[in-house]
């Protein structure tokens, strides 16, 4: 019997990442959640993993440790190689296009949220402009295997520029409300108040 078992952060991809937290945050009882997390981390089905022999399921159990870890991000880089085709990170908030405002805007409306479709809005496959010419069924399939040190780069790349144009565009608005009229300064402040709001919605996604 030779069954492998991911034993480390390195090797976590995002999409495996994903279904760790959905066991974790479950309601199911503690051995019933690691039988699950082997499966996950072996690629094994949970009725593989329920009838191997106690002792092996123990000895995969004892390569779990890193799991108390907080996984680190990589460096971030332009340009990320998954399941062969090459995808260059288009993240730079003040040159995505518009097209990649309203998905990124829509997919963080929904409940629960798929990351896996956040990730798709900033990478886009080389040679091609955003949402065309490539399969976008494909590039949600293949954001799941990204490994997640990586996708945790990108996430922290975009919260810190988030933050940034937050900042920037309050400072605009607060010097703009100087020159206002006494009955546009209310319009002003509640476009202010509901800036706010986005800013911490986004940064509270993307610190998940």
């Amino acid at each position: 019997m030779n069954i492998k078992i991911k034993n480390s952060w390195n090797d976590v991809t995002f999409g495996e990442f994903v279904q760790l937290q959905q066991i974790i945050q479950s309601n199911i009882d503690e051995s019933y959640m690691m039988s699950n997390i082997v499966s996950v981390l072996t690629g094994r089905t949970l009725q593989e993993i329920e009838n191997l022999p106690l002792s092996y399921y123990k000895t995969l159990t004892s390569q779990l440790d890193f799991l108390n870890e907080k996984p680190q991000r990589n460096e971030r880089k332009d340009t990320y190689a998954i399941n062969g085709t090459e995808y260059v990170l288009k993240a730079d908030i003040t040159e995505i296009t518009t097209g990649q405002y309203l998905d990124f805007t829509n997919y963080t409306k929904e409940n629960p949220i798929d990351q896996t479709r956040i990730l798709s809005c900033f990478l886009i496959p080389k040679g091609k402009e955003y949402s065309d010419g490539y399969n976008i069924e494909k590039v949600f399939m293949d954001m799941n295997d990204l490994p997640l040190q990586d996708s945790l780069s990108i996430f922290f790349y975009l919260r810190l520029q988030s933050v940034a144009l937050y900042q920037i565009l309050i400072d605009y608005s607060k010097r703009e409300m100087k020159g206002l009229k006494t009955s546009q300064i209310p319009k002003q402040k509640e476009l202010l108040k509901q800036m706010e709001i986005l800013s911490r919605s986004m940064e509270s996604f993307l610190t998940f």
